[in-house]
């Protein structure tokens, strides 16, 4: 959300003034740090381990 938001508000100051605005460092360090937390959250939550059921399905059961 935050990234749209910085996307967005560029976009903005870009075509009032006329020209790319220049973004300031710690702008972009904080975007780093958004994207970062979001790809060690998909890293650490991940797939959920895949175990072989206790029992066998029953009859017209699937079985993941």
């Amino acid at each position: 959300m935050f990234t749209f938001v910085v996307a967005g508000l560029y976009l903005v100051l870009s075509l009032e003034s006329g020209t790319f605005v220049d973004i300031p460092e710690s702008v972009l360090l904080r975007l780093g740090i958004s994207g970062g937390s979001y790809l060690v959250s998909k890293g650490i939550g991940g797939t959920p381990n895949s175990k072989k059921p206790d029992t066998p399905p029953k009859d017209g059961e699937k079985a993941f």
